[in-house]
C-alpha cells in the first residue's frame, strides 16, 4: 500500500506543479490593467478578472491584480461574481406564451450572465383586433364591401383563436381650411351627395367578440364623410385608438392588431400649423362620451402627433400596426413600417377591399409565426444579446420564422453590463418584448462596489492614525500620503523626497519602474507581470539566468548581480552555477579562501571545475598571468568602494579640520581616527555598513602619501586614480596572500583638481583686435580725405579771388548803362538792391562789401560776346547787371571756371 500511496501523492504532486504553470501563465495587458486600480471599486470594475487585496497585513505594492496571479498572496480577496436567479417560471400555454416571465440578475461589469428562454405559439392565444378605417370620399366602395363581410371578418379572426375581440373606428381629417372645403354647403354636405360632416376621430364598436353585434353596428354607424386635400387625418385616430386602453378595450394579456386601412397618406406634426392648429399632440386620451360612437374632442387645438410618438406609444402598448393601403399609397406606408420597427406590416389592399380577409390572415401569421425581440428599454451601460439556440422553421436573418401552433423556439439570452452609469445603478427593471408574444422582465442589480465599501474605519491605527481604512487600503488625510499614509506631505523633503539614482541617472530608474515615495522607491511591475527590484528599481527578472525552464533553477534568489544560491539542505553548502543548478562541491574552493568559489575570479561548472576570467588562472583562479591588467583589475575591483568614500571627502575642503575629534561627530557612527606610526599618516576608518554591500573591504581615509611603495598590512599596494569630472583622487589596494583577498582600501583626503582660464579663447580675442584695427583705419582714412578735399576748396577758392580781383581791375563802365534797352537779356530789376541807384544816367558805383554779397557770378559764353552777365543774389531780391570785359580775359575766365565748378564755388565766394 505504501508504494500506492506514494505513487498517488507524486500524482497529486505532478498535477498541483502542471496547474501552477499553467495558472502564472498571466496575460500581461490584464495584469496592467488590474494593478492600475488603486480602491476596490476601481479594481472590480477593471475587468472580471481583476481581485482586491483587502488584507490590512498586506505587504504586496499592488492591492489589485488578475485572479490566480502566482506572483500575489492574499488572506482577504474581494471578487464578487454575478448570479442568475429566477423569480417566475409559468408553464407554456395559451396565456403563456413565454417562460421565464421573471429573472433577477446581479453581475459585474465586463462578466456576462445568461439564462435560457423559451417562447411558443400557443393555439388559443388571446388575439385582440382593432380595425381603423378611412372613411373619406374616396373609400366609399371599400366601406360598403366591409359592410357586406360584416360578421364574416369576426368570423375570419375566431378561426386563428378561439379566444378573440374585434373592434371598430373610423377617421378623416380635421374640420379647418385648407384640409376642408370653407362652402357652408360643404361643411354639412363635403360630398353633396349625401355624406355626414367630416371628422377627426369617431371611435364606433368597442373591441367584443359577439361577430353579429360587430357587423351590425358597423352596418348602422359607419358612413362616409369628405375632405378637401389628399392626405388624411390617419394618425389622429390611430394614437386615440391606441392610448384610450379602456375604452377600447384592450386586454393586459393578449397579440394587440391594429388594423389601419387607406387609399391615401396622412398629415404628420406640423401640418396643423396650416390650418392654426399650433399646440403639440400631448399623447393622452381625448374622446368623451360613455357610448359609441364617441369623437376624439381636441382635434381643433391639438395638432397630429409625430412619427415618433405613434412608435412610441404602440410599443408602450405592444401594440402591432398593420397597413392595409392601396397600391397608390402603399409606399408610403413601406417606408412608416421601417420607421416604427419590428412588428410593423404593410399590405396591399384592393380598390374595394376585397382582400382584406385575406390580408388580416397574412398579417396574423407574420406575426405569430415569427419571434422578434423589442430591447427599446434596455439601460446605457446594459447590452442584451439574445441568440436562437434552435427553431422549428427556417431562419431569416437570424430570425426565427415558421413557428407553427404549440411549437417552441429556445434563446439563449446573454446580459452584460459594459460600464456602470447612474442610468443602471442600484436594482434597474428591463422589460423585453416577444413582439406578439407578451413580455418578459429581468431585474437588473449592478456590482459596482465591493462589500468592504461599507466597512470603514476613521483616522485607523494601520493609516498611522491619518487616513481611513477602506477595503484594506489607507485613504490618507490631507497632507499625508504613502501605502499607510505615513508619508508627511508638509514636511521636510516635500512630497517627494530624493530617492536612489538608477543607471540612467534618475529617481528609481525610470517612471516606468518605480515610484519615490518617502525616499524609497515603490517598484512597479514590468510587461511579464513581475517586480523590478532593487533600492532604484534597476533590476528585473532578465538579470538571472533559468535552468530547466525555472529562473534560478528555483534554487536560488534573482538579484540585482545574478542568482543568489541557496543552501543544500543536506551539506548545508551554497548550490553552485550562475543559475544555482550544479549542487554543492568543493572541488572548486580554495583551501585558502573558503568564502569564494574560485576565489571570486570564476565560475565552478556542475564537475567542480574553475574556469578563471582573465588574467587570472591556477586551480581555484588563485593566480595572475602577470599582465599588467592585473594591477588594473585591482584598481577597478575596488572602485565602487573607493566612490564611496570620496562621496564624504566632498563635503569637507580643510584636511586639519577633517582628521579631528570634532570631525567625527558629523561623520557616520562608528567611524574611528586613528594615526599610523608607520606610514605617519591619520587614518580615518568608516564603518563597513556605511558602503555598499558590494563593497567587502574596510575604508580608510588617510591625509596623503608621497611614498612610491605604499603598505597596507604588510602588502605592497598598488596606486589608483580616481577620475572625476574635474578632480582626480589617488587610491591604495593590495592582496593579502594567505588567505587570497582584497586588504582594506585607502583613499586620500588630498585631490588634484585641474585649473580652469578664465580668459577667453584665443580666436575670439583675435577676432576683437582684428574689428579694432580696422575701425581705426577707417576712420583715419576718412579724416585724410575730408582734409585734401578742405585743402582743395581753399587752393581753389584763392585762385578765383585773383581772378575776380583782375577782372575787376580791368572793368570799364559806362557812364550811362540803359538796363530798359538791354535785349540779350531782358529787363534788370535792381530797386530793391541795397546801395544801388537806379537812374540810368548815373555810374553805378559798387562797395567792395557789396560785392561779396552776389551769390553766383558766371562769366562764361561765346568767344565773339563782348559782355557778360554778373548774377548776385542777396536779401532783397535780384540784379542783372551787365559788364564790359575785355575778350581776352574774358576767354580765360571761362576756361578757369568751366575746370573748377565755378558755378558753385563763385557762390560761396559771393556770401
Amino acid at each position: 500500500m505504501v508504494p500506492h500511496a506514494q505513487a498517488l501523492a507524486l500524482l497529486l504532486l505532478t498535477i498541483t506543479t502542471l496547474i501552477t504553470k499553467v495558472t502564472a501563465q498571466v496575460d500581461p495587458t490584464t495584469s496592467r490593467l488590474c494593478n492600475s486600480a488603486t480602491r476596490c471599486n476601481e479594481c472590480i470594475i477593471a475587468d472580471p478578472r481583476c481581485v482586491w487585496c483587502a488584507d490590512p497585513e498586506y505587504n504586496g505594492i499592488m492591492r489589485c491584480y488578475v485572479n490566480g496571479d502566482p506572483g500575489f498572496t492574499c488572506n482577504s480577496l474581494q471578487n464578487p461574481v454575478g448570479t442568475v436567479v429566477t423569480v417566475s417560471t409559468p408553464s407554456l400555454g395559451d396565456n403563456n406564451p413565454v417562460t421565464p416571465s421573471r429573472v433577477n440578475v446581479t453581475f459585474r461589469p465586463g462578466a456576462p450572465i445568461s439564462f435560457p428562454l423559451t417562447v411558443q405559439s400557443a393555439r388559443n392565444f388571446p388575439v385582440d383586433v382593432y380595425l381603423l378605417m378611412d372613411l373619406s370620399a374616396s373609400m366609399r366602395d371599400d366601406l360598403e364591401h366591409l359592410k357586406r363581410l360584416g360578421s364574416s371578418v369576426a368570423d375570419e379572426i375566431a378561426d386563428i383563436s378561439s379566444d378573440f375581440r374585434i373592434g371598430f373606428g373610423s377617421f378623416v381629417d380635421k374640420r379647418v381650411s385648407p384640409f376642408v372645403s370653407l362652402d357652408i354647403n360643404r361643411q354639412e354636405d363635403p360630398c353633396l351627395s349625401g355624406c355626414v360632416s367630416t371628422y377627426s376621430y369617431r371611435h364606433h364598436v368597442d373591441l367584443t367578440d359577439d361577430s353579429q353585434f360587430f357587423g351590425a353596428e358597423v352596418d348602422r354607424q359607419a358612413n362616409i364623410s369628405g375632405n378637401q386635400d389628399s392626405t388624411e387625418g390617419g394618425f389622429d385616430g390611430m394614437l386615440q385608438s391606441v392610448v384610450c386602453t379602456d375604452l377600447i378595450g384592450w386586454r393586459d394579456v393578449s397579440r394587440k392588431l391594429l388594423i389601419f386601412i387607406t387609399d391615401a397618406g396622412f398629415h404628420i406634426a406640423g401640418d396643423g400649423k396650416l390650418g392654426g392648429v399650433i399646440l403639440p399632440n400631448d399623447g393622452s386620451c381625448k374622446i368623451s362620451g360613455t357610448t359609441a360612437p364617441q369623437d376624439y374632442n381636441d382635434w381643433i387645438t391639438l395638432d397630429y402627433p409625430s412619427i415618433g410618438q405613434i412608435a412610441q406609444t404602440l410599443r408602450a402598448n405592444e401594440i402591432i400596426p398593420i397597413f392595409a393601403a392601396q397600391a397608390n399609397a402603399l409606399p408610403v406606408y413601406q417606408s412608416l413600417v421601417r420607421e416604427l420597427g419590428e412588428g410593423a406590416f404593410s399590405g396591399t389592399l384592393d380598390r374595394d377591399s376585397g382582400n382584406i380577409l385575406e390580408l388580416l390572415r397574412d398579417s396574423y401569421n407574420n406575426v405569430s409565426q415569427k419571434i422578434v425581440f423589442d430591447r427599446q428599454q434596455v439601460p446605457t451601460g446594459v447590452s442584451v444579446d439574445i441568440q436562437l439556440s434552435s427553431c422549428p422553421g427556417p431562419v431569416a436573418g437570424g430570425i426565427c420564422t415558421g413557428v407553427l401552433i404549440e411549437n417552441n423556439a429556445t434563446f439563449n439570452v446573454v446580459v452584460t453590463l459594459q460600464e456602470c452609469t447612474p442610468d443602471n445603478s442600484g436594482t434597474v427593471q428591463v422589460p423585453i418584448r416577444v413582439v406578439g408574444f407578451g413580455t418578459f422582465t429581468f431585474n437588473l442589480e449592478t456590482i459596482c462596489t465591493c462589500p468592504c465599501d461599507t466597512d470603514t474605519s476613521l483616522n485607523s491605527p494601520t493609516c498611522n492614525s491619518n487616513g481611513t481604512l477602506e477595503c484594506g487600503h489607507c485613504d490618507c488625510n490631507p497632507g499625508r500620503f504613502g501605502e499607510f499614509c505615513q508619508c508627511d506631505a508638509t514636511g521636510q523633503g516635500g512630497v517627494q523626497q530624493i530617492c536612489p539614482l538608477g543607471p540612467t541617472e534618475v529617481q528609481c530608474t525610470s517612471t516606468d519602474r518605480g515610484t519615490c515615495m518617502c525616499g524609497e522607491c515603490v517598484c512597479k511591475r514590468d510587461q511579464a507581470g513581475f517586480l523590478f527590484f532593487g533600492p532604484a528599481c534597476e533590476c528585473n527578472r532578465d538579470d538571472c539566468p533559468s535552468f530547466n525552464g525555472e529562473l534560478c533553477s528555483g534554487r536560488g534568489e534573482c538579484t540585482c548581480t545574478g542568482c543568489r544560491c541557496n543552501v543544500e539542505p543536506s551539506t548545508q553548502l551554497l548550490y553552485t552555477g550562475n543559475a544555482c543548478e550544479c549542487s554543492p562541491v568543493t572541488d572548486c574552493v580554495d583551501p585558502n579562501n573558503a568564502l569564494e568559489i574560485c576565489n571570486g575570479r570564476g565560475t565552478c561548472d556542475c564537475s567542480g571545475q574553475c574556469y578563471c576570467t582573465f588574467p587570472y588562472l591556477g586551480d581555484y583562479c588563485e593566480l595572475c598571468s602577470g599582465n599588467t591588467s592585473c594591477l588594473d583589475n585591482l584598481c577597478q575591483s575596488n572602485r565602487e568602494c573607493t566612490a564611496c568614500a570620496i562621496e564624504l571627502l566632498d563635503l569637507f575642503t580643510d584636511a586639519a579640520t577633517f582628521f579631528s575629534i570634532e570631525t567625527l561627530t558629523t561623520l557616520p557612527n562608528e567611524t574611528t581616527l586613528k594615526f599610523d606610526v608607520t606610514t605617519k599618516n591619520f587614518q580615518l576608518h568608516l564603518p563597513r555598513s556605511y558602503c555598499p554591500e558590494t563593497c567587502s573591504q574596510d575604508i580608510v581615509i588617510i591625509s596623503g602619501t608621497n611614498d612610491v611603495d605604499y603598505i597596507i598590512d604588510n602588502q605592497m599596494a598598488t596606486r589608483c586614480e580616481y577620475i572625476g569630472s574635474t578632480c582626480t583622487h589617488r587610491y591604495y589596494v593590495a592582496v593579502h596572500k594567505i588567505p587570497l583577498q582584497f586588504t582594506d582600501v585607502h583613499v586620500e583626503f588630498r585631490k588634484y583638481c585641474s585649473q580652469v582660464s578664465a580668459l577667453a579663447p584665443t580666436w575670439v580675442v583675435a577676432a576683437v583686435v582684428s574689428v579694432t584695427i580696422t575701425t581705426v583705419l577707417s576712420i583715419a582714412l576718412i579724416i585724410m580725405i575730408k582734409l585734401l578735399i578742405v585743402t582743395m576748396d581753399n587752393f581753389i577758392i584763392r585762385k578765383l579771388d585773383q581772378q575776380i580781383s583782375s577782372i575787376r581791375a580791368t572793368l570799364v563802365i559806362p557812364e550811362a548803362l540803359d538796363l530798359n534797352s538791354n535785349q540779350a537779356y531782358g529787363q534788370a530789376v535792381s530797386s530793391n538792391t541795397p546801395g544801388r541807384n537806379t537812374s540810368s544816367e548815373t555810374p553805378l558805383n559798387y562797395s567792395e562789401e557789396e560785392e561779396h554779397l552776389y551769390e553766383t557770378i558766371s562769366v562764361c559764353g561765346d568767344e565773339s560776346l563782348d559782355t557778360t552777365e554778373l548774377q548776385s543774389n542777396n536779401a532783397y531780391g535780384q540784379t542783372q547787371t551787365h559788364l564790359e570785359v575785355d575778350p581776352a580775359l574774358q576767354q580765360e575766365l571761362c576756361v578757369d571756371l568751366q575746370s573748377n565748378m565755378a558755378y558753385e564755388q563763385v557762390a560761396a565766394v559771393g556770401h
